[in-house]
């Protein structure tokens, strides 16, 4: 499987900042990923409150291969979504 290209989140001075970018639509798709939307959406968290809980997910020692995977196939996605003729097969709201 081919490694997440860190280059664009290096770039940034942390996790929150690099997180701050992101749509709230964005981050619920994380959250939905790590299967921890329901919390999320139960406490009616705020932006910053979710951005929070996903750096503490993906901080922890038992989450990592999770952490990986999604960070592979965001990247894959993205690649598909830049290709031209792939892009109108891929439904990503």
């Amino acid at each position: 499987m081919r490694e997440f290209n860190f280059t664009k989140k290096n770039t940034y001075i942390n996790d929150e900042q690099f997180y701050q970018e992101y749509t709230l639509k964005e981050l619920l798709k994380i959250c939905v990923y790590y299967s921890i939307d329901k919390h999320i959406r139960a406490s009616k968290c705020k932006k910053n409150d979710i951005i929070s809980t996903i750096i503490y997910f993906e901080s922890l020692p038992e989450n990592v291969e999770i952490v990986k995977k999604r960070h592979n196939m965001w990247a894959y996605i993205t690649e598909l979504l830049e290709d031209s003729k792939m892009k109108i097969f891929i439904i990503w709201d």
